[in-house]
């Protein structure tokens, strides 16, 4: 199995790549603090890391209060339930 750490030279991989945000973020940070809202994204960073982890995938990048996530090819059920 080619994990995707492991993938360091150019290799195509067949994969789940799944995208998330928070729906209406905006809408919720105006108004609130700095620290309320870096409360919020710690707990959502940690949160998707911990699921897309327990679905065997890799978080690829975080985006403001979106998330890019992969799974390999064994793992797509994994990562649908995820």
């Amino acid at each position: 199995m080619t994990t995707i750490q492991k993938a360091t030279d150019t290799t195509e991989l067949e994969m789940l790549v799944a995208f998330s945000d928070l729906i209406q973020f905006a809408r919720y940070a105006r108004g609130r603090s700095n620290r309320e809202i870096f409360e919020l994204m710690a707990d959502y960073c940690e949160m998707v890391g911990d699921i897309t982890s327990e679905g065997g995938g890799e978080v690829i990048k975080f985006m403001g209060d979106a998330a890019l996530m992969a799974f390999p090819e064994e793992g797509v059920d994994s990562g649908l339930a995820a």
